[in-house]
């Protein structure tokens, strides 16, 4: 990405504890070295690599995701607008996949 790494945005993502526990699903082209490998599989809920999966497989493995994580979070865990340091942040009940790719068809593809 022109002015961040997916590196750096997962960085981000996961250390800003409002963020921090969204499952993340990492699709990419990059040949990973061991190192990268295991630093994205410290964070993220799955790595995938392009042209080794159908669409079909990895959208099974997104609603599945999102399924799980909106069963393990009754009401009484979600965060009220009077106890949330940032009220306008995550209180939608509406669920949301935020999509991070450089290249726009792909994105709105994904």
């Amino acid at each position: 990405m022109p002015e961040m790494d997916g590196f750096a945005v997962i960085d981000a993502i996961k250390s800003d504890p409002r963020t921090a526990r969204i499952p993340v699903v990492i699709v990419s082209a990059k040949t990973l070295s061991p190192e990268e490998r295991e630093r994205l599989d410290a964070y993220a809920e799955s790595v995938w690599q392009k042209g080794s999966f159908s669409a079909r497989d990895l959208a099974h493995h997104v609603v599945a995701l999102v399924e799980e994580d909106a069963s393990r979070l009754s009401p009484a865990m979600a965060p009220s607008p009077e106890t949330s340091p940032h009220p306008s942040f995550g209180l939608e009940t509406q669920v949301r996949i935020l999509v991070v790719d450089d290249y726009e068809p792909e994105a709105r593809l994904i």
